[in-house]
């Protein structure tokens, strides 16, 4: 089992500038330092604040119909042929001989039917006429039987029994005449019209393969057909329920080929296929264009093939797929694509999607699934594709496409390393070995070029939460205790603007509890929890003092105490502020990361480090002026480590402190430089590895007496040796467990690596910068602060 360090919780996230010198002032008498309070305003209306979670794992359905979904719409199977009952009037006992329209001699007619009889026709060498109300009547046809006239057949139903026929005769294209009727053909039904029309009380069910040929056939109400279906022109209109058992064949021809492959039919001979009510296809579904419209859903349990175009254009429409294949793919209003396991969607051509994010999603469904797409180009309608989904847990897209152009205009164009799918989990085939064998239904199969093993740990995206805040801010810490995850804000820029944020997390969603924010020019770089007082201890700046650090109270539920307090008449504010210095003019000082330590709170400041009393946090017990500034520090057991750096030269050291003091560093090393200067960089502690990321110049190993183990950086050529080639991303912050460091890589995302430096997985951070990242133990997840707009929680999955 994956155990979390509380050391990797202390170091979650971190910081601002620092540097180092051997010119050190230590003062060691207490101080009491100037402290006041601040008001703030607090969110906890559960409706606001959800808004701005997305969970992904909702969960999900089955790609193909099952047997309740089919029986839901009447459409699940086809009876077997009954036997004629012994109560069954024989025709020919009520047929009267008359003159028909057409003939020249009289014809045997049957007439009115009584209600809820059995009739029967015999196979006895007579044509039978039919005109009449065979209200709930059932007629069973060994023979011949030609439909004159229909209607008020309301509850009757038709059975055209194995070597029976009935003729359509009448002139409507609708073989009801508007009655509620239900056919069961396992004989044979034909009709010299150009068209049958199944109006929406009618049902038709087929034992057997049907080819209309040119035929047209409409369907409103419910057809059946148990085996294969082929004709050049079928409208399926609102309300229809169709169930092929076998495969659907869009192509101009009578006969049906077992044996034919839609590969090699011409396209010319391919017909188009509109989808309006309730298809679902067993087999294999031609078409040259296919359209899903208004409330169309279409369920496949093999392969749909498109020639031309495959195309989905309004709300509510659904494609339950596991292959399809087409020149183009188009999506827009609410259409959602489902794809299942070890599914393939193959675009010889260009996707497009004119509502990324708002409705129009390619959904992977179930648990531990896996499905491929393929396509030449993709564009959609925002800046970072947000249509690809995967709800169910350690599912996978394995992605082969490398052209993305957002907001559908070709010249904005992106390549893998630009585009981050933000409600998914996307690998690229370039990148991954997988391999999906072609078969009956999967014409092509599906097999990547990558070398890396598709059941390697993968990031699993749990939730992700938008800031949606009044300024412009940007996380700059989470940190997790005691069931709860608490969030530091800062404003970018010259601002100066303060948040702090309450989360639960569980191991499939996260729940965002609370949002505080401080009503002065104050900002927050760094936070801790203190559990001896209930309290979270942040560091940062205020405009008017500069560095600082704020307490303030957790309460019942973990949530933050922003209540207003009267002491001996004094008001006292929930976020109470202590400044790091007293400046006789405005300072741009910050603290930059606080420790709890004992009876010892530790700040990282612009100045070096100071140590304050835990149970009386405006006393100051010791100072160390540094002339460098000091980045960020971590705990861990009896081990303190401090990063500095110069603010000129980017020069940055580490000072190994034993626990209770930083008074005097037991060692003292150089970690190389650190760049940009004012990115954010941790310093964390792994038992006797001590880890630092150093920006752009990646991330190192060293053992407390400042050996370096090893190194890793992100490369443009993918390898892991700094001098390998151009470096990509910034390695900002730092967590880890047992096995693997997760790293927060800028704008190459999260960045999983083992223990010795390789490389495992990464999670593309798009057009975001990864600044920080924390592990959280109750949910087992990983949480990601991004430098603008979101907080993401990953998990990492060993197997797909």
């Amino acid at each position: 089992m994956t155990k979390f360090s509380c050391a990797a919780v202390v170091a979650c996230a971190a910081l601002l500038s620092v540097s180092c010198s051997d010119d050190n002032e230590l003062k060691g008498t207490e101080t009491e330092l100037e402290k006041f309070g601040v008001k703030v305003t607090s969110v906890t209306d559960a409706s606001l604040l959800s808004s701005r979670v997305t969970n992904h794992k909702e969960g999900t359905s089955r790609a193909v119909a099952t047997d309740d979904i089919l029986e839901s719409y009447g459409i699940a199977s086809m009876p077997d042929q009954p036997a004629i009952p012994e109560d069954a009037i024989d025709v020919e006992n009520i047929a009267e001989y008359k003159t028909v329209t057409g003939y020249n001699e009289e014809k045997p007619v049957i007439g009115n039917l009584e209600s809820d009889k059995n009739y029967v026709v015999k196979k006895d060498g007579k044509r039978y006429f039919f005109y009449g109300w065979p209200a709930n009547a059932k007629i069973y046809v060994e023979g011949k039987l030609i439909i004159q006239n229909l209607w008020g057949a309301n509850g009757a139903e038709i059975y055209i029994l194995e070597g029976g026929s009935v003729e359509w005769a009448n002139s409507s294209t609708d073989i009801a005449n508007g009655s509620t009727l239900t056919y069961y053909n396992y004989g044979t039904f034909t009709t010299a019209n150009d068209e049958i029309s199944i109006s929406y009380n009618t049902a038709f069910f087929n034992d057997g393969n049907w080819g209309m040929g040119s035929k047209k056939l409409s369907v409103q109400g419910r057809f059946f057909v148990d085996g294969k279906l082929q004709l050049a022109n079928l409208s399926l209109l609102s309300g229809s329920r169709v169930n092929v058992t076998g495969d659907l064949r869009m192509i101009d021809g009578d006969v049906i080929d077992e044996d034919a492959d839609p590969e090699n039919v011409e396209s010319e001979a391919l017909t188009d296929l509109s989808v309006d009510g309730i298809l679902n296809v067993g087999g294999r579904l031609w078409a040259k264009n296919l359209t899903i419209i208004n409330s169309g859903k279409l369920y496949s349990g093999c392969s749909v093939r498109a020639n031309s175009t495959f195309k989905m254009n309004s709300n509510g429409t659904e494609a339950h797929i596991q292959y399809l294949k087409a020149d183009s793919i188009y999506q827009c209003a609410g259409s959602t694509v489902y794809l299942e396991n070890n599914g393939v969607l193959y675009c010889t051509g260009g996707y497009v999607t004119e509502n990324s994010g708002n409705g129009s999603n390619i959904v992977l469904e179930g648990d531990n699934a896996i499905a491929a797409i393929q396509a030449k180009t993709m564009m959609y309608n925002s800046y970072q594709p947000m249509f690809l989904k995967t709800p169910g847990n350690s599912s996978l897209f394995v992605l082969d496409c490398y052209k993305f152009y957002y907001y559908s205009n070709s010249a904005n164009e992106c390549g893998k390393d630009d585009v981050e799918f933000a409600n998914a989990n996307v690998v690229y085939g370039s990148e991954v070995k997988f391999e999906i064998e072609a078969d009956g239904c999967n014409f092509d199969g599906y097999k990547s070029t990558g070398n890396e093993a598709i059941d390697s740990p993968k990031l699993d995206l749990i939730s992700t939460i938008e800031y949606d805040h009044t300024h412009d801010i940007s996380a700059t810490c989470i940190q997790s205790y005691n069931g709860k995850l608490y969030a530091s804000y800062h404003e970018r820029g010259t601002g100066f603007a303060g948040c702090v944020e309450v989360f639960t997390p569980s191991a499939t969603s996260t729940t965002l509890n609370q949002y505080v924010e401080a009503k002065d020019e104050i900002e927050f770089n760094h936070l801790c929890v203190d559990a001896s007082n209930s309290r979270v201890i942040l560091a940062g700046s205020s405009n008017a003092k500069g560095a600082m650090i704020a307490t303030i109270d957790i309460v019942d539920g973990g949530l933050l105490n922003t209540s207003v307090a009267e002491i001996d008449t004094a008001t006292y504010e929930p976020l109470q502020i202590v400044a790091m210095e007293k400046p006789t003019e405005k300072t741009s000082s910050d603290a930059n990361a606080v420790i709890v330590d004992g009876d010892n709170v530790h700040v990282a400041w612009t100045s070096g480090y100071k140590t304050l009393d835990i149970n009386s946090i405006e006393t100051e017990k010791a100072s160390v002026t540094t002339a460098e500034k000091a980045k960020h520090i971590a705990i861990s057991g009896s081990t303190i480590a401090g990063l500095r750096m110069n603010a000129t030269s980017g020069a940055a050291e580490v000072d190994i402190f034993n626990a209770g003091s930083i008074e005097q560093a037991s060692s003292l090393f150089a970690v190389g430089t650190i760049a940009p200067l004012d990115g954010k960089n941790v310093v964390a502690i792994d038992g006797s590895d001590i880890y630092v990321c150093l920006g752009k110049n990646g991330f190192a190993c060293y053992d407390k007496s400042g050996t370096m183990k090893w190194s890793y950086a992100e490369t443009a050529e993918g390898t892991e040796n700094v001098e390998a080639g151009s470096q990509l991303g910034s390695c900002n912050g730092c967590a880890f467990d047992s096995n693997y460091i997760y790293l927060a890589y800028g704008s190459r995302g999260l960045v999983v690596i083992d223990k010795e430096g390789n490389k495992v997985t990464r999670k593309s951070a798009g057009e975001n910068s990864a600044n920080y990242v924390c592990l959280d133990s109750t949910s087992g997840n990983i949480f990601v602060a991004y430098g603008k707009d979101r907080l993401q929680a990953f998990k990492l999955v060993a197997r797909y």
